[in-house]
Parts: C-alpha cells; sequence; structure tokens
C-alpha cells in the first residue's frame, strides 16, 4: 500500500475512534445535567442502550433522533456537549409540544418510580420521527408527556393530550390520512398501530374512542 493511502487509511480510524469514543463522555454529561432522569436505564431495558437516549437504531452511526440531530448540529458551531446540551434545554426537538428539558423530568405515567421520556421520540408507541425509519417504534411506549391536568393517557388517541378524544384529535389525524414517512404531511403521532401508514386501522381506533374522557 502507498505511504499516501496508509496515512488516509490512519487518518480515518483516528477519527472513527475519536468519534466513537466521545458517546460515553457525552452520555456522562447528560446524566450530571439530569441526574434524577431515570431515562438511561429505561433506554438501555426498553431499546437495548443507554445511548438510545439520543441515538436512533439501527446503529450509533446513522442519522439519529431529533434531539441529537439538535445536538450535532450545536456541536458542529463549537460548543461543548454540555453547552449544547443546556442550549437545549427550552427547545422542543421532537415537536410534541413539550419543551427537551421537561420530558427528560417529568415522571412516566405509564411506569411508576421512573422519570424522563426520550426528547426525540413521539407518540404512544416512541417513534423518531427524524430517523431513518420514522415509523418503526424505537422505545415501543409513551414517549410524549400528557398535557398538565391530565395525569394519565387513558386513550390512545389522545393525540392533542387533553384527556378526551374529540375534533381536535379527529382533525390531526385527518391532516395526515393516507400519508407515509417520505411525504410532508406525515405525523407519526396518529400512525397508532405503527405500520407506517395513516389509514383506516387509525381511524378506526380513533373512532372507538371518540368522545372517551380519558383521564
Amino acid at each position: 500500500m502507498r505511504r499516501s493511502a496508509w496515512i488516509v487509511t490512519l487518518g480515518g480510524l483516528m477519527t472513527f475512534a475519536s468519534f466513537t469514543a466521545g458517546f460515553p463522555f457525552y452520555l456522562e454529561t447528560w446524566i450530571s445535567v439530569y441526574p434524577s432522569s431515570t431515562l438511561p436505564a429505561r433506554m438501555l431495558a426498553q431499546a437495548g442502550s443507554q445511548c438510545r437516549v439520543c441515538h436512533q437504531p439501527p446503529d450509533f452511526g446513522a442519522i439519529g433522533n431529533c434531539y441529537r440531530e439538535d445536538i450535532k448540529t450545536l456541536l458542529g458551531k463549537g460548543l461543548t456537549i454540555q453547552e449544547a446540551i443546556l442550549a437545549l434545554e427550552t427547545v422542543d426537538s421532537d415537536g410534541d409540544g413539550v419543551s427537551n428539558r421537561d420530558e427528560f423530568l417529568s415522571p412516566h405515567v405509564d411506569f411508576p418510580g421512573e422519570i424522563g421520556y426520550n426528547a426525540g421520540l413521539v407518540g404512544p408507541l416512541g417513534v423518531g420521527p427524524c430517523g431513518d425509519h420514522p415509523e418503526d417504534p424505537v422505545s415501543g411506549v409513551l414517549e410524549t408527556p400528557p398535557a398538565p391536568g391530565c395525569p394519565h393517557p387513558g386513550c390512545t388517541s389522545d393525540v392533542t393530550g387533553d384527556c378526551k378524544v374529540g375534533q381536535e384529535d379527529l382533525g390531526v389525524l385527518l391532516a395526515a390520512f393516507g400519508s407515509t414517512p417520505e411525504q410532508t404531511h406525515w405525523n407519526p403521532a396518529v400512525d397508532f398501530d405503527g405500520d407506517g401508514h395513516i389509514g383506516q386501522t387509525d381511524l378506526g381506533l380513533l373512532l372507538s374512542e371518540f368522545g372517551n374522557n380519558c383521564n
């Protein structure tokens, strides 16, 4: 192998090593900012790794969840990992209506004693809207905290989190009806069955709960 090829190969390996070595340090920094959150332990149990707080399956180098993408953007601008985490506290990275900090520090309604929702996953099945496979469940559980005053989301199709299934929820579903992840009007929050298509099954579930008080 020519000298130049060796240099390129060695440089690539060093870059990869430094990139992967950053993961534990980043996670440790995140835990130091949110020491009361049990999200890393839950991600380990439900998604196979504590690093799923930020990283999206199938591998750590794939396009990640929305929170990770925001972290990457800020790191690219020269912020440290701690500065990036703190800068994103009031941001709603995954677009589910709840700030990242509030997601990380909210008691999980489905797991007594657990604290934290994933700020890059949304909806009843914990899908990653900014990942390579936005229709695939990552955690498989609720990752959007219920609205204040709704202590337990008893209805799968309560998209707005107001403790009832009504016209607003139906409107959200109809706006995305017929869509798949590659389309602009796709909304993973109303893909209730997790099949990557907003269709009759999702509509049927909403209609079966329509008018219900979900508290």
